[in-house]
Parts: C-alpha cells; structure tokens; sequence
C-alpha cells in the first residue's frame, strides 16, 4: 500500500476578492448594546423617582378630615390644590372636630364633589371672614401614593402669612381634604426627562447600528 506524501510548501491561501479577508467589526454591536442598557437604566431610575417626589409631595399636603375645622398658615404665596382622599386623616389636638358631617353645615358656594364616591364639601376661610373663592378642575386627575389616595377637584390663591379655616364634611366618616402643590407637577419632569432618556439611548443605539452596517457594505 502506497502512502500520499505529506504536502510540500505552506498552504494555498483562499483567493478572496481584493486579496484580504475582511471581518465585520463587533464592537459597533456592544456599543448599541450599552447606550440601550445606559438608557433603560437611566429611563428607569428617572422615573421611580418622579414617583418618589410624587409620593413625598402627597405626604406633606395638610389635611383635613371630614367633621373638622383646622386653621392652616400658609408658608408660601402660591396657588394651592385640593384633593378628595377617600380616607380620614388623624387630625391635630387644636382641631376642631366637633361638626356635624352634613353638606348644610358650610355655605352652599364651596366645593362639592363632582366625580362621585364620598361626597364631600369643603370652605376655606381667611381672616376676614370672606371664603376663598375656588377654581373648580374637572379633569379627574387622581393620584394613589402609599396609604393616600385622591383627586383633583379644585385650586386657589395663597399668600404667605395668613392663616386660613379650612372646614370639610361629607356623608361619610371615611373621607378628607388635602391641601398643597400640584403633585401631578412635580412627577412631570422627571416622566419627562425619563421618556427623552430611553428615546435618545434608541436612536444614539439605531445611528451606531447604521453606520456598522455602513463600513461592512464599503469593506465588501
């Protein structure tokens, strides 16, 4: 039996057009990779913490529970929101809640409930014994942060300084009033810069992608 003899010389290289094998780069495809994970995580993290600041915002908001008169100082000159909570609040020891929870209880031009459930009325009293007049808001913004959860009914103008007698009742035990900042306002920017976040990571992955592509058709 005869034996092939072994190969003379280095092997025949593969004949590839322009004499050079060309390999598509990779690292465009980390980098797309990364500028996703950045901006999914960043996206993310912006957003829980709108949430937070909601959340926070919700819990210093005075509030009022259904059967009591409070006196409010006001620490700012700014437009103040009232929100409809469906739960009572603990209330101060100088709070008056000795009330009857009856809509007759406080003049007919203050705030009724226009969306349903509890229905509650409120007043808000300066010194001067004239009631604040009320900006209705009808949009049915509702927010549910933590143990606090309530809607948008209606805002009016604050000067700092004054001391203002909020006075709230309704048909039932199980309801408030809170007062404060727009919460809604202060989650917006973060939600905001949370949704530019995720779309510019996109496109920054989508351009990287592009121009991957690019180079391998111009190495071909």
């Amino acid at each position: 039996m005869t034996s092939l003899p072994p190969p003379q010389g280095p092997p025949a290289s593969l004949a590839v057009p322009g004499g050079a094998i060309h390999r598509r780069p990779r690292r465009h495809g980390w980098i797309a990779g990364a500028l996703l994970a950045v901006g999914l995580i960043g996206g993310t993290a912006l957003f829980v913490e709108g949430g937070q600041r909601m959340e926070a915002a919700a819990k210093r908001m005075v509030r009022v529970s259904a059967g009591c008169r409070v006196l409010v100082t006001l620490q700012r000159t700014d437009s103040f929101h009232v929100y409809l909570e469906d739960r009572a609040a603990d209330m101060p020891a100088s709070a008056d809640c000795t009330l009857r929870t009856r809509l007759e209880a406080i003049p007919p031009a203050s705030g009724i409930n226009p969306h349903g459930s509890a229905v509650i009325g409120y007043s808000v009293v300066a010194g001067n014994n004239v009631e604040r007049s009320m900006f209705e808001i009808r949009n049915g913004r509702t927010y549910e942060s933590g143990k606090y959860r309530g809607e948008l009914a209606s805002r009016f103008e604050g000067v700092s300084g004054e001391t203002l007698e909020v006075t709230v009742v309704a048909d039932q035990a199980e309801a408030a009033v809170a007062i404060g900042e727009d919460v809604f306002a202060v989650r917006r920017p973060w939600r905001t810069a949370s949704g530019i976040t995720l779309a510019v990571a996109c496109v920054g992955a989508l351009l990287v992608m592009r121009q991957r592509r690019v180079r391998v058709d111009a190495s071909l």
